[in-house]
């Protein structure tokens, strides 16, 4: 099994948009209550706009403006990729050159699951976060249902930071939860 992770960009959402519908489609209950663009009225046409949206608003505007007045990245999606097809999607948010570390988020399809995919992508992401961007720890937000996502992090080293009790999943999603940090050092 191949896994690798793509940057995000269009000329990879162009080549890939049926590819992220089919995988959008098939994981829609398990998406929508974290992403808004999961929900039942997303037609290929506007799956394709969204992330054609997305990836324009990261790559062009606000990584941009952030790099110029702060010298440092915002955020860094990337695409997984399972033997050169859509698996699902990792990233950092909120890179900080300050502290040394980052948000590390992730998603794989259902089809995907207890294959190693979740796994091997989070080493990827770990390997680049300490070598390309010099941080030096990794944590994550779980809401704390997240029965899987809680393992993977567990199997991956990750250790509970924090509980956090009644607040919004994020900034993008206001459902009210409760969230678990997961918080790793990496190290060379």
């Amino acid at each position: 099994m191949d896994i690798e992770l793509k940057k995000l960009d269009f000329a990879l959402l162009w080549r890939h948009s049926h590819d992220f519908y089919r995988v959008l489609d098939s994981n829609r209950v398990r998406l929508e209550s974290y992403f808004f663009w999961a929900n039942k009225n997303v037609t290929p046409t506007l799956s394709k706009t969204v992330l054609f949206m997305v990836a324009y608003v990261v790559d062009i505007y606000y990584k941009n403006i952030k790099h110029k007045i702060t010298n440092s990245v915002h955020d860094a999606p990337f695409v997984i990729m399972r033997d050169n097809s859509v698996a699902g999607m990792i990233g950092l948010d909120n890179i900080s050159p300050i502290s040394h570390d980052a948000e590390i988020w992730f998603w794989v399809s259902q089809e995907n699951e207890g294959l190693g995919v979740a796994t091997q992508s989070i080493k990827k992401i770990e390997d680049y976060s300490l070598n390309q961007l010099n941080l030096q720890s990794l944590y994550a937000s779980v809401v704390h249902t997240n029965e899987r996502s809680k393992s993977i992090l567990a199997r991956n080293n990750y250790t509970i930071e924090d509980i956090k009790h009644n607040v919004p999943i994020s900034k993008r999603n206001p459902t009210i939860t409760n969230l678990i940090k997961f918080r790793k050092s990496i190290t060379k």
